[in-house]
């Protein structure tokens, strides 16, 4: 009999971008709380993509073009991303009324 034949299914770039994020990180959500309240403009540095013109705060990421920006401000993890960012950060006076000290 012969083998069946099993189709293969190309896995993409996923993987190596989960890699990279997960060694590399994210900036942790007060440090962008801190950026989103200055939002200083970014100069321009044609090394980054888009030349460091497209900057979306809240995911920490730089884009290509407006219109790609525009796509992913509309899309779930960005909008996820914003109300994380838009919680009251914790302070050492919420820490110590939980615990009754105060």
């Amino acid at each position: 009999m012969p083998k069946k034949h099993i189709q293969h299914t190309k896995s993409g770039h996923k993987g190596r971008i989960r890699r990279t994020r997960a060694i590399f990180g994210q900036k942790a959500i007060d440090q962008i709380q801190l950026q989103v309240a200055s939002q200083k403009s970014i100069p321009y540095d044609p090394e980054l993509p888009g030349c460091g013109q497209f900057y979306c705060y809240e995911c920490d990421r730089h884009f290509i073009s407006e219109n790609v920006l525009n796509e992913h401000k509309r899309a779930g993890p960005h909008k996820r991303r914003v109300r994380e960012v838009k919680q009251a950060s914790h302070s050492q006076k919420d820490a110590e009324w939980a615990i009754g000290l105060t």
